[in-house]
């Protein structure tokens, strides 16, 4: 099918457009057409948007190689609020893949974009805009790992507190899942740290007790279960 592009009529919008896609966007027509029909106001086909609303989130991806690792994007965008890095599970029989980076704001996005054409590791970053759809329908096709940007800066926030640093291929560790909510994530993560600063510490001989910062005495009533199995991961590691 085509979508005429009003300024250059040679050029197809909708040349790389899914099945999926298109039927999308042909249901938000019609959706469209039969609100105008039934009320007659633009404003109910496209409300304003408020102080306050989220909109999100908002994504950019771009083609990266098996050298680019997580670690790696995560540090070239560490300033640019981004939130979750979606990362793919390479298939050796393809060199590229695509990879996600979600942020909350579109200022946030637009800033991000100012990296395009830049180089991590051997790749050259080619940022596109996408949407949570195009997204979607990778998942569909690629297993995708979340990396969280907060818990990426805990973890360079307990390598300074270290004495020394974590070993250079230590890689991210992966986002807990979406839905929890951000206070029992935050204790999430810490965990994480702290197991994962154990486990160095106790290989560095510096003891099974060595810890880089502290962490909640306590753990949310959700994360009950998860505060009970850290113990005895810990207890299994001291022993």
């Amino acid at each position: 099918w085509y979508v005429e592009d009003p300024f250059d009529r040679k050029h197809n919008l909708a040349g790389k457009c899914t099945a999926a896609g298109r039927a999308r966007i042909l249901e938000q027509m019609r959706a469209s057409a039969a609100a105008l029909a039934k009320a007659g106001g633009w404003d109910i086909v496209f409300p304003p948007v408020r102080p306050g609303d989220k909109a999100g989130p908002y994504f950019l991806k771009c083609r990266v190689s098996a050298s680019v690792t997580p670690l790696k994007l995560l540090a070239d965008f560490q300033d640019f609020d981004l939130h979750t890095l979606h990362m793919p599970k390479h298939d050796t029989a393809v060199r590229y893949a695509q990879a996600f980076l979600e942020f909350d704001s579109a200022s946030a996005r637009r800033k991000a974009h100012t990296k395009n054409e830049t180089y991590v590791a051997d790749c050259q970053l080619q940022l596109h805009y996408t949407s949570k759809f195009s997204f979607e329908e990778a998942k569909a096709q690629t297993a995708y790992t979340p990396y969280r940007m907060a818990m990426f800066t805990l973890q360079q926030e307990a390598k300074k507190r270290a004495e020394g640093s974590l070993e250079p291929e230590a890689e991210a560790v992966a986002a807990p899942e979406a839905h929890q909510a951000p206070a029992a994530e935050d204790w999430a993560w810490q965990q994480q740290v702290a197991h994962m600063m154990m486990q160095w510490g106790s290989a560095k001989g510096m003891g099974h007790g060595w810890m880089p910062y502290p962490v909640h005495a306590e753990a949310p009533a959700s994360h009950w279960p998860a505060h009970k199995a850290a113990q005895d991961s810990n207890q299994n590691l001291a022993k």
